[in-house]
């Protein structure tokens, strides 16, 4: 997933907004769920409720495609999100683009992400944040690794 919505809060009603907002592929997760381990041994639980919501499957080296999908899936289901300011419990509505790094700190040094007013002026009316989570190129071998270091510690 390159981009999710991710909305939620610690008295959020999950079943009852999905219900409302009546989206497809929609993933849930309650307040005291046992969150994903496989990376740490250490047993964690949700703090609160949220649901996410897959709004691209472009690559991570596709940001503009991203952007695109985006704001074709917010106006396809405008009537879905339009009530999210006003839902009790929310928390946080955030939309996170995921991408990889293009730094190799050799010839490239930055990175800029450029977000287009169509974008931002969707988000406004939702009330969604944005947010750019941005992998290194190196992150599935420190996973690799640290599930190999966890299962040799059970």
């Amino acid at each position: 997933m390159s981009c999710i919505i991710n909305i939620g809060g610690e008295y959020f009603d999950v079943d009852a907004f999905a219900k409302k907002a009546q989206l497809k592929n929609i993933q849930k997760r309650y307040k005291g769920d046992v969150i994903d381990t496989s990376v740490t041994s250490k047993q964690r639980r949700a703090k609160f409720s949220n649901l996410t919501i897959v709004a691209s499957q472009k690559d991570f080296d596709d940001f503009e495609g991203q952007v695109s999908d985006v704001v074709t899936y917010l106006e396809k289901n405008k009537d879905s999100f339009k009530h999210i300011a006003s839902t009790e419990g929310v928390d946080f509505a955030i939309l996170d683009f995921g991408i990889d790094s293009e730094i190799d700190n050799k010839t490239i040094l930055t990175q800029s992400i450029f977000l287009n007013t169509e974008l931002i002026h969707l988000c406004g009316q939702f009330k969604f944040s944005i947010e750019i989570s941005i992998y290194s190129q190196q992150i599935q071998d420190v996973l690799d690794k640290k599930r190999t270091a966890s299962k040799n510690k059970s």
